[in-house]
């Protein structure tokens, strides 16, 4: 994908290990789109991504399913990420998860249900941050300043820790 790109996601399930590490601009974002029916999956709950975007900022992941993966949707060192009307379920641990200093970042009317049915102390719904006993293996050894993102207006259900969980080292989310 290059920026401006916009992919659009045909009704169907994609098998695979599905990640992105190349950013859109401000001006051109890379759109990543479809329907419930077009559904990313690892094909299993127990190892994989459904998706990650991973030093990739400026994306916008909109509209499409991510389902049977370990995690489903991770963000590692990106921003200004837009994760909208995507539904995440039958993952194996947290559903979305912002890390590695993901900053600027919104996640915006999901739903996300049904996680944590591999490793049920790892199923949040939505996950900002890491915590501190992750710092050196994700933000050398430094807190994980994931800051200034937004969860807002998401259906949380069926997950077996925190719905919502914002770890110690992030701050100025809403």
């Amino acid at each position: 994908a290059h920026p401006g790109d916009n992919i659009q996601l045909r009704a169907g399930t994609y098998v695979g290990r599905f990640a992105a590490n190349i950013s859109g601009t401000a001006a051109d974002p890379v759109f990543l789109c479809g329907t419930p029916q077009a559904v990313l999956s690892a094909g299993n709950a127990q190892s994989g991504y459904g998706f990650h975007l991973d030093h990739a900022s400026y994306w916008h992941l909109v509209g499409f399913s991510v389902r049977q993966s370990q995690k489903g949707v991770v963000v590692d060192a990106s921003s200004h990420v837009v994760i909208q009307r995507l539904t995440v379920s039958d993952v194996g641990d947290e559903g979305i998860h912002i890390r590695q200093n993901s900053t600027d970042n919104l996640i915006l009317g999901n739903v996300v249900r049904h996680t944590g049915i591999y490793k049920a102390r790892f199923g949040e719904g939505i996950y900002i941050g890491s915590a501190h006993s992750n710092w050196c293996a994700y933000t050398k050894c430094g807190p994980d300043r994931s800051d200034r993102n937004t969860v807002r207006a998401n259906v949380i259900s069926d997950t077996s820790a925190e719905s919502v969980d914002v770890k110690e080292g992030t701050s100025d989310g809403t």
